[in-house]
């Protein structure tokens, strides 16, 4: 067996805190004036420098498939006003419709390959969307037609027909 020789181990440094420069020091703020004389515009600085909505939202895509579950739990347990109601029915036709033309539109299966975990979000946000409007429906149902929302009565109208009994 051969044995392997270390090298000496090194002294050890030691940490010392670095001088502070001055506050301004004149030589790196005539650097950073000749950097941003040519961006006078607030548009031409949030390009060099990146703006505080496109950070947020580079660091916030891990969130947005937890919030969107969280979403969907509370469209079901909370009762939602008509409005509300009315608004997400019509972002879920939105993105059906939306879907549908992707869809239509791809030419090759591995360009859509999001296809089925989008299609299954949607249908868990429709089924807690009918959930909400049942609720919606049976707990304000006696105040008229336009009680449950104005999108729901207006199905009701085409289905129906306005004639409720054939």
């Amino acid at each position: 067996m051969s044995t392997v020789a270390l090298p000496a181990a090194a002294s050890t440094p030691t940490l010392s805190r670095p001088a502070t420069p001055a506050a301004n020091p004149p030589e790196t703020s005539a650097a950073l004036n000749d950097v941003t004389s040519g961006l006078s515009t607030p548009a031409a600085r949030s390009t060099v420098f990146g703006s505080w909505p496109q950070r947020l939202l580079k660091s916030s895509r891990d969130l947005v498939l937890p919030i969107a579950a969280i979403s969907v739990v509370f469209v079901m347990l909370v009762p939602m006003p008509a409005v509300l109601l009315d608004v997400l029915l019509a972002l879920s036709m939105a993105a059906a419709v939306l879907v549908f033309l992707s869809a239509v539109q791809v030419r090759r299966a591995v360009d859509f390959s999001v296809f089925p975990t989008l299609l299954l979000l949607l249908t868990l946000f429709r089924l807690s969307l009918n959930i909400a409007s049942s609720r919606r429906i049976l707990l304000h149902g006696g105040e008229g037609t336009a009680a449950a929302g104005s999108v729901i009565e207006a199905f009701g109208q085409f289905v129906v027909g306005g004639n409720y009994v054939a």
